[in-house]
């Protein structure tokens, strides 16, 4: 057999990753798992945006405050403030991701007995969530767990990297 390379031919026993342990799970399990922690980590996310967002707003001049940082101005509802460059960065980001994650998990949960409709201008469904092993729930608990963690915790540090590498947005 031919042996060299990144490539090997030869049948020896491959190593044990960490990843082999998802891949005894079946396709249906994994999918439970990864679409409800996306799921209610990205609406529980969205939910730390608005709050945060609403309290920032409630906080933040009228007028532009250089001294302050406060030079980013946000329009809430026909109301200008100004946010400072990680206030602005944090509403993009959360804004940014929250909403699509939540949809994506909602996507890559398996699905049974779907029933759709759809109009010019609408379209709904109705389905039940294959889970016959009963996953999804947990992974949603431990989605919304983590959201304010990641929010909270990670996230000022990130960005902060993010201002100081010269990635700013208003929002």
């Amino acid at each position: 057999m031919w042996r060299g390379g990144l490539f090997d031919i030869a049948p020896t026993p491959t190593p044990h990753y960490f990843y082999d342990m998802f891949l005894q799970w079946d396709q249906k399990a994994l999918r439970n798992v990864i679409g409800g922690f996306l799921a209610a980590y990205g609406w529980v996310s969205f939910f730390c945006f608005i709050g945060l967002v609403r309290y920032w707003a409630t906080t933040a001049p009228t007028m532009p405050d250089p001294v302050k940082g406060l030079i980013f101005p946000h329009n809430e509802h026909g109301l200008i403030t100004f946010f400072s460059a990680f206030q602005g960065t944090s509403c993009a980001l959360l804004f940014a991701t929250s909403i699509p994650l939540g949809f994506l998990g909602i996507l890559i949960g398996p699905k049974k007995n779907v029933i759709s409709r759809s109009g010019t201008l609408w379209f709904s469904a109705k389905w039940e969530q294959d889970d016959p092993q009963k996953l999804a729930p947990w992974a949603m608990a431990c989605g919304a767990i983590s959201a304010p963690i990641l929010v909270f915790l990670i996230g000022p540090p990130l960005v902060n990297w993010l201002n100081s590498i010269g990635v700013v947005t208003g929002f």
